[in-house]
């Protein structure tokens, strides 16, 4: 289950992850016995980020992993840095990219997230599960659908090359 973090917003970081704990303490305890997960998404905003760390530091992994947005990570300094320190608890991902001015959810490839590094990181992350693209044509050039799609479709076989192939160098 992906979940949003609280937004710091201005406010004490320390007291927003207290006034989120119990929170999150409750819903783990619902989806611990169902099997379920928790991801917390990094938001277009870079002091998410704290919220995020203070989390992934208080529960255990098994409860509690990290949800990267690739178009989210992009619209701050730093973001693939986070992914990389955090990329032992990488259990979910939506991949798309932009201009680094807004969220744009477009495809890979076509703005500027730097897909080289974010691969080597997925590459040598936790996580293990097929890359889920979240693009949509809102911020694209209009085409017809079928073309779209099978951009879609190449750049996610593009993407999924590029990790299979650093983990071929790095294992």
């Amino acid at each position: 289950m992906i979940l949003h973090p609280p937004e710091p917003k201005g406010r004490d970081c320390a007291a927003v992850c207290e006034g989120a704990g119990p929170l999150i303490d409750r819903v783990i305890e619902v989806a611990r016995p169902l099997g379920v997960r928790l991801a917390m998404e990094n938001l277009a905003s870079a002091d998410t980020w704290g919220v995020i760390e203070w989390l992934l530091n208080r529960y255990d992994a098994a409860d509690l992993g990290l949800c990267y947005d690739s178009g989210h990570g992009n619209l701050f300094p730093g973001g693939l840095g986070w992914l990389e320190r955090f990329r032992g608890r990488l259990i979910s991902v939506h991949l798309h990219d932009n201009d680094g001015t807004g969220d744009q959810h477009r495809l890979p490839f076509s703005g500027t997230v730097d897909w080289g590094r974010l691969a080597g990181i997925l590459a040598d992350s936790s996580y293990d599960r097929p890359l889920s693209l979240e693009s949509n044509r809102g911020h694209e050039a209009p085409r017809p659908e079928d073309v779209y799609l099978g951009e879609a479709f190449a750049a996610a076989q593009r993407l999924e090359s590029m990790v299979q192939a650093r983990r071929g160098q790095t294992k």
